[in-house]
């Protein structure tokens, strides 16, 4: 576990201009609700888990998102990232009558501390901590595990990522796609191509129960005031892809475990894998601009 004498991390207001690789997955584990359903396990780490910035009892259901990126140049360097966006979450903002049905990134590792402290306070994203181990299989696939950064950790998360035959050649994509009339009626009514997302809480030190279990560096977990929209289309060349599970072999942590569906259930919510799989990509190169969160003024509950 990290200690106080590390150097301190480096402050990199927004917006942020960003290049790498992406893989993005459809998920749909449950149905659209008009109103709230269960949010499963895993979705909010501790530090989050009951405070300010725990959506559950807003949660209902719909089309989310599950993303593996691989940055290749961001203002505090290169970084892996793993996201899931569980589905629709409901807000009342104030001045308004009608309820808005919007995205919001409930379980978010990142590969380094510094994205990880500017990524809370600049957007309210609630980035955690942890290792990523990319390895190339015989198939063409890559397999991905991470893990908290503590020594002999159990992976939490695996999969494998492949390409799918549909596109033998890349193509060029936005994800602006998810804004358009057909995008809407292919996944889920009601939703629009941002995020919301409540406040951070911070940790109160290396020590505190909350986090020092998986091995978090508490200057990096700030906290991040207020609800804020966050935009961030991105654009560059794709092929159609698939997410598959990576069991562990004999001897390998967490062999014997049931990886039928991905994530543990605790570190990272389980979810069953891509719905509508033809819309899934994997952006080879893609170029994203993340402006400045706006501050929404969002009604209690």
């Amino acid at each position: 576990m990290a200690t106080k004498t590390r150097a301190p991390l480096p402050v990199s207001p927004g917006p942020w201009s960003l290049q790498g690789e992406a893989w993005i997955f459809i998920i749909r584990d449950q149905p659209f609700s008009e109103t709230p359903v269960p949010l499963p396990e895993g979705n909010y780490a501790p530090l989050e888990k009951g405070s300010a910035g725990d959506l559950s009892h807003r949660f209902h259901g719909g089309t989310g998102l599950f993303l593996v990126i691989r940055y290749s140049a961001t203002p505090v360097g290169r970084y892996d990232e793993i996201m899931i966006v569980p589905g629709l979450f409901s807000y009342k903002v104030k001045g308004r009558k009608d309820k808005l049905y919007r995205w919001a990134i409930t379980r978010l590792y990142v590969s380094r501390d510094e994205s990880t402290c500017n990524g809370r306070p600049n957007w309210g994203i609630p980035k955690h901590t942890a290792d990523f181990t990319f390895t190339d299989v015989a198939d063409g696939s890559q397999q991905l595990t991470v893990q908290h950064p503590v020594p002999g950790a159990t992976p939490f998360f695996r999969c494998r990522l492949q390409h799918s035959r549909l596109t033998p050649f890349s193509f060029p994509v936005s994800t602006t796609w998810l804004e358009t009339r057909l995008a809407k009626t292919l996944l889920v009514r009601h939703y629009e191509i941002e995020l919301i997302q409540p406040p951070c809480p911070a940790a109160e030190g290396d020590d505190d129960p909350r986090i020092a279990p998986e091995g978090q560096r508490a200057e990096a977990l700030k906290e991040g005031t207020g609800y804020r929209r966050v935009l961030h289309p991105a654009s560059g060349w794709g092929k159609a892809c698939k997410l598959l599970p990576a069991p562990p072999a004999a001897g390998e942590p967490g062999y014997g475990q049931d990886w039928s569906e991905f994530g543990d259930g605790k570190s990272f919510p389980k979810f069953k894998g891509s719905y509508l799989e033809r819309l899934n990509v994997h952006l080879l190169t893609f170029d994203m601009l993340v402006p400045l969160a706006e501050l929404v003024d969002v009604e209690d509950e």
